[in-house]
């Protein structure tokens, strides 16, 4: 089967609309704050292989450059837009530091493209961009441009909220949200926990209330796991 990043002539009926159409409006109805194109990672998804330039040697309208691998990115979320009708209940994450299989844009060219990507996306007037910092268990190789989002991509932002997530803990959280800690790590507006809380349901009362020590890490392994181990036999 081709890859519609390599070959495959049809890329201009991708996004779809009417598939748009029905998730944003049943996250409407559902009365969810945001649609999240979640999960931009490269090497994982087709949204994140669009902006590798590993993965995407497309020379046409969809790539070949740093102002075309981003395109598919941005129709999707214009088509999220278009389906909710609202361009602030769309967001985005986006890992520019993300590494995954055999994936991962070196410093300067993830810097070009996500830079690009990031002004594009602002100037649609969405509600937030999420930056994914670097992580280093994702990266068992070391290929990682370890490339550091907030100073790099932050000041980019001008109408989007910023969030970031990656590796917090609600010290760094609280540093990262406070407007007045060092402009290196600029003011954030959401500080964004994910895998810890599949470890931990009750994470946000641990870290209000000093236990972070109490804090276990996630069990990547048993994420998909066949058996009742890992969602449902958590020991509060």
């Amino acid at each position: 089967m081709s890859s519609p990043t390599r070959n495959r002539n049809d890329v201009g009926g991708v996004p779809n609309d009417m598939m748009a159409k029905m998730y944003g409006e049943r996250a409407v109805s559902a009365g969810l704050l945001f649609t999240e194109c979640c999960g931009i990672e490269p090497g994982s998804d087709l949204a994140g292989q669009f902006i590798e330039a590993r993965s995407n040697q497309r020379t046409d309208e969809w790539g070949g450059s740093s102002e075309k691998h981003p395109k598919f990115i941005l129709e999707v979320i214009r088509a999220f837009i278009r389906a909710t009708g609202d361009s602030k209940k769309v967001g985005i994450k986006l890992s520019p530091a993300g590494v995954y299989n055999d994936m991962g844009n070196p410093t300067e060219v993830a810097i070009e493209e996500y830079t690009y990507l990031i002004k594009e996306l602002d100037a649609l007037n969405i509600g937030y961009i999420q930056l994914a910092r670097y992580l280093p268990f994702t990266d068992p190789e070391g290929r990682g441009n370890k490339i550091e989002v907030v100073s790099t991509f932050r000041p980019l932002l001008k109408i989007a909220y910023c969030f970031v997530n990656g590796g917090l803990n609600g010290e760094e959280a609280e540093h990262l949200l406070d407007p007045n800690y060092p402009k290196s790590f600029r003011e954030i507006h959401v500080a964004v926990f994910g895998s810890m809380f599949i470890a931990n349901p009750n994470l946000m009362e641990l870290i209000q209330s000093g236990q972070e020590s109490k804090i276990k890490p996630p069990l990547f392994h048993l994420r998909y796991a066949q058996g009742p181990d890992g969602y449902i036999n958590f020991d509060l």
